[in-house]
């Protein structure tokens, strides 16, 4: 049973913040591992656990503590595994980093369609230019003025100097890597 948690709850002095955990095998061996003790047992309310529903895990410490269980996000990272462009995955999906993670790296330009946090995520729009340079366009403005992604890009597609931004245009690296690639630019 693929399911995501995000929350996280407090057993005795130890608090344990669950996020994007896979199987409940996993949430298992996360609270093993953060109590130091193994024989955690999981219980769990009704045959299927829903979006929505509630997930009980029983530390043997307390009583139940309760945690909000998210749509799983399994099933999507299939569809981008198998090429579906992130454009036609539920817009929800375009705040998981593995998701867009197979989306970027199959598509560059689809970090278009990434969430403004992920499209400050350094490896992830690194990701994107090295796919397609013209990516660039998509990242943050912050981005856009990191020299080694913005070289990468120019690197991958000459035309991604344009996407650069201001002060990186007027670098001698920068303009250099562009007239490398082909691109003719006057100063």
């Amino acid at each position: 049973m693929d399911i995501v948690i995000v929350d996280s709850m407090t057993c005795g002095s130890h608090t344990i913040t669950v996020q994007c955990y896979h199987t409940i095998n996993d949430v298992i061996n996360l609270v093993q591992r953060e109590l130091g003790y193994q024989g955690v047992g999981l219980e769990y309310c009704g045959e299927e656990i829903q979006p929505g529903n509630s997930l009980f895990i029983d530390t043997g410490i307390t009583s139940f503590e309760e945690v909000i269980v998210t749509p799983s996000w399994g099933e999507e990272l299939q569809k981008a595994k198998k090429g579906v462009p992130l454009d036609e995955l539920p817009e929800w999906t375009r705040s998981i980093e593995p998701i867009v993670w197979e989306c970027i790296t199959r598509n560059g330009e689809d970090l278009q369609f990434a969430s403004p946090e992920l499209q400050s995520d350094q490896r992830l729009v690194l990701a994107a230019v090295q796919q397609k340079g013209t990516a660039l366009k998509y990242a943050s403005p912050e981005l856009k003025n990191n020299l080694s992604i913005v070289l990468e890009a120019i690197r991958q597609e000459g035309e991604s100097f344009f996407h650069a931004s201001d002060d990186l245009r007027r670098e001698e690296m920068v303009i250099s890597e562009a007239r490398w690639s082909g691109i003719m630019i006057c100063v």
